[in-house]
């Protein structure tokens, strides 16, 4: 457990020194070495859609899932580093906890989220969606799904003490755009 709080936390802290990966709503044009947002997305949205389980790049998705979608990853097993910034914290070949960092904000949380959502189980549903102000107040949009995928492909140790097949979407707010985004096991953000 101490070892899973670690790795979060490594994840935190490498999350500002990423680039942020591309945001189909700019209006910049994006640089033709990395896969655009749109792009991204689109493959991600092909690859849910047509499989299951670990050949999936999201929650739940192995790392060869991820490399196929987004390009070698320039981290580690456990960690992994993907397209332009995405960091995924994997446990048994598993991703438990995606970040993502927009490179332009969104100025919707619809927006925000469908973009978020691309990354996760094709059987979510949402349970509850509230503030999260324990650090400073609405900084943070937080929405709890729950997938029946992600219950059978973890051990129910995974959700830590929630329910199995629960995961939450963190959608962070600044000077109210929406900037990044973490999928994570559990309902605890």
């Amino acid at each position: 457990m101490a070892k899973m709080y670690s790795l979060l936390l490594i994840l935190l802290l490498l999350v500002g020194c990423q680039s942020p990966i591309e945001d189909p709503y700019a209006k910049n044009t994006p640089t033709t070495d990395k896969p655009k947002e749109k792009e991204i997305k689109s493959v991600v949205q092909k690859s849910n859609n047509e499989s299951k389980g670990l050949s999936v790049a999201g929650l739940g998705g192995s790392i060869e899932a991820f490399e196929r979608i987004f390009g070698k990853n320039k981290g580690t097993e456990m960690l992994g580093n993907f397209g332009g910034g995405n960091l995924v914290v994997f446990a048994d070949n598993r991703a438990s906890n995606i970040t993502l960092k927009f490179k332009q904000p969104y100025t919707s949380k619809e927006q925000a989220l469908n973009f978020a959502m691309t990354f996760s189980p094709k059987d979510a549903k949402m349970i509850k969606e509230y503030n999260h102000t324990a650090i400073t107040p609405n900084d943070r949009k937080i929405i709890v799904f729950e997938s029946a995928t992600l219950a059978k492909q973890f051990d129910k140790m995974s959700f830590i003490g929630s329910k199995p097949g629960t995961f939450i979407i963190s959608l962070k707010l600044d000077d109210k755009k929406y900037t990044g985004a973490v999928l994570g096991l559990g309902n605890n953000p």
